[in-house]
């Protein structure tokens, strides 16, 4: 009943964005993406988790290159340097609040999670730009994000401490 809403509340959102849509990315492309909120509704209504996550799936594909409210080319650059400055500092901060398998020093790992947290952010007003240029770069940048928040949760958490090489690694 929750997801039922949730999609319900979705459409009509869409259709509050739809015209931008259409100025962007054309009617064709907005009509695919009625069709995939009617699915998303009618799966979600149907209660069946399976149906209702491969619609929103394919509702988060169409919309990955869509911005509602566009950034000016100055706003783009300093979200970019944003993403790149918050990442460069992860595996710095992370690095240093671990040694040997363990977390030795808490707030270093709190800092790197803020980092990864500022990236994340950049990283979501650019994506739509990003995802024009190059669909398969963009998923693998959000991947690499998800991966990092997990690890560094993880070590907050104590379930696990990665190796400062992998951070690094996915930070790159």
């Amino acid at each position: 009943e929750k997801a039922a809403g949730s999609a319900a509340t979705a459409r009509g959102y869409w259709w509050i964005l739809r015209d931008t849509f259409v100025g962007q990315r054309g009617a064709s492309a907005a009509a695919k993406l009625d069709r995939a909120f009617e699915r998303l509704v009618s799966d979600a209504q149907s209660g069946k988790q399976a149906p209702t996550a491969a619609a929103v799936g394919a509702v988060e594909g169409d919309l990955l290159a869509f911005r509602a409210a566009p950034l000016s080319p100055g706003e783009q650059a300093r979200r970019a340097g944003q993403l790149i400055r918050y990442l460069g500092l992860v595996p710095v901060e992370y690095a240093r609040g671990v040694a040997n398998g363990s977390v030795v020093v808490p707030i270093e790992i709190e800092e790197s999670i803020a980092f990864r947290d500022g990236a994340a952010t950049a990283f979501s007003d650019l994506q739509s730009y990003l995802a024009a240029r190059d669909l398969a770069a963009t998923r693998a940048v959000q991947n690499a994000l998800g991966a990092l928040d997990t690890r560094l949760g993880d070590a907050e958490r104590g379930t696990a401490v990665a190796d400062p090489a992998d951070v690094k690694a996915l930070a790159k």
